[in-house]
């Protein structure tokens, strides 16, 4: 989820990859936006889902549900561009950076 300094609207979910450089031009760092938003204090169901070889408008499919009885599954696409150099011995981290490497692992907020 982003913060309000993001150069993404506030309260947007974002994905961030990260690769490292590659020659080819596969690896590197990406922000991926979602186009979904979230109100702040509502519990969320959120997912992603990447496939790291499809670069098409398919590529990423993000997913929010609000955790109310009458909400639905809300489901957006987009592509991306890193697919390869991906793989890491960091951990994966939710909703902050690695305190050791100061690198973005996972959903967050600025």
């Amino acid at each position: 989820m982003t913060g309000t300094k993001s150069d993404y609207p506030a309260q947007s979910l974002v994905l961030e990859l990260i690769g490292d450089s590659a020659e080819d031009g596969a690896g590197g760092y990406e922000t991926i936006p979602s186009g979904l938003s979230i109100e702040l204090d509502k519990t969320y169901y959120v997912a992603v889902s990447v496939r790291i070889g499809d670069t098409s408008d398919t590529g990423v499919t993000f997913y929010l549900k609000e955790m109310s009885p009458d909400a639905t599954l809300r489901t957006t696409h987009a592509p991306h561009k890193v697919t390869a150099n991906h793989q890491s011995n960091l951990p994966l981290v939710l909703g902050g950076r690695d305190p050791a490497k100061h690198q973005v692992l996972g959903w967050f907020a600025r």
